[in-house]
């Protein structure tokens, strides 16, 4: 069956989040596990070290009586450099190969802006970017890719924007680093395509783009303060790549006034100074997953446990968002309802990277998918009243 965005789907995303904003503001107690990254440091080290240096260097100081460098604090670019070199093994320059940006979300948008064609997004993309490419005013394209991101190269139209997540979001795979390397960037080259790649590496565990010597050449990829050592707060974050990309960017920034506030960038640069990283336990997700299962809810467990999808029964896809209204109302579980573009389904996505505790804990408030089916569900209410 093909299920179509309709007129009164949008009205009832429009009630979800309208609920899931009140929810927020008056303090009510819920679970959301479908939303940002949502994580406060459990070590100390990391709040002593950003309050330490953010407040009594004079850099700091000195930093908010004048604008920022149109290229970024010195400090801040060298830190992103030596990252680089200590968690995959390569070499970059701060100087052609390192510009800071707001997060993942402001270098997405920044690439957007300067670019003017078609955006291709392969089946499984996150919905801001979409979103935000739409909003740009350029032509979007989907591209029917598998699990792990491989979609054919031959169908891209030439000076594309191609986006890709690593890993996957929201399926949580592992690109095939194999088809990247030799199918997808030579096709860049031949047809004057850029590649951005939204990057979560660090907290995977898995590769950087940049490990691939001829990526930068057509790409850039993003990172955030937000994924490595959970400072959201900070929205901080870097574009690591091609040298002409990042000069573009650099410009705009400047014409724009989007520099990042110097303050910021130095306690982003002593934290990643000071090799502090989060101790990364999968086995709360893997014990949230099979409780779901148990439930009746189907998922695939993602490679990376960073995201995962949530099927929908076929013949309830129209009440689909119904479905993570009622859950978050009844509850107080929240599971954002998420639309595949390719294949014209919904599915409630879920973010696995969450404190301590909280998994569990909205696994076990979750109703089985017969009984949020069944008390409200309109259809099924209707037909087991007859």
């Amino acid at each position: 069956m093909k299920v179509k965005i309709l007129d009164n789907q949008q009205n009832r995303e429009k009630n979800f989040f309208s609920l899931l904003r009140e929810l927020r503001e008056s303090g009510n107690d819920f679970l959301d596990i479908g939303g940002a990254l949502n994580i406060c440091p459990s070590d100390q080290k990391i709040i002593s070290k950003i309050l330490k240096n953010y407040t009594t260097s004079n850099s700091f100081l000195e930093s908010i009586f004048k604008y920022p460098s149109s290229w970024g604090q010195i400090d801040f670019r060298k830190a992103i450099k030596s990252f680089y070199e200590s968690k995959f093994r390569i070499s970059i320059s701060e100087i052609r190969n390192v510009f800071p940006t707001k997060g993942s979300i402001d270098a997405w948008n920044t690439r957007l802006v300067l670019h003017k064609g078609s955006v291709v997004f392969p089946q499984y993309s996150p919905s801001w970017a979409v979103s935000l490419a739409l909003m740009s005013g350029n032509k979007v394209i989907f591209a029917k890719s598998a699990l792990n991101g491989v979609f054919d190269c031959k169908n891209v139209p030439p000076k594309s924007l191609i986006y890709v997540s690593n890993p996957i979001c929201p399926t949580g795979h592992i690109p095939d680093m194999d088809w990247v390397e030799k199918k997808l960037i030579p096709s860049c080259k031949k047809n004057k395509s850029t590649i951005f790649v939204d990057s979560y590496a660090f907290w995977s565990g898995t590769f950087s783009f940049i490990q691939i010597p001829s990526f930068s050449d057509v790409g850039i990829e993003a990172i955030s303060m937000s994924k490595e050592f959970m400072s959201p707060g900070l929205r901080i974050g870097a574009i690591v790549g091609s040298e002409i990309l990042i000069e573009r960017s650099r410009i705009y920034a400047t014409y724009a006034i989007q520099m990042i506030p110097e303050n910021l960038q130095i306690a982003a640069s002593k934290l990643l100074q000071s090799e502090i990283s989060i101790k990364k336990d999968f086995s709360e997700v893997e014990n949230f997953f099979l409780i779901l299962r148990k439930k009746g809810w189907v998922g695939i467990l993602p490679k990376t446990h960073s995201y995962m999808l949530v099927g929908i029964p076929e013949k309830y896809q129209l009440h689909a968002i119904d479905l993570a209204y009622s859950l978050m109302k009844n509850h107080g579980v929240v599971m954002r309802p998420w639309f595949d573009q390719v294949q014209q389904k919904y599915f409630l996505e879920v973010i696995l990277i969450q404190p301590k505790g909280v998994l569990l804990s909205a696994a076990e408030n979750l109703p089985s998918v017969s009984e949020v089916i069944f008390e409200y569900c309109p259809l099924v209410r209707d037909i087991t009243r007859v």
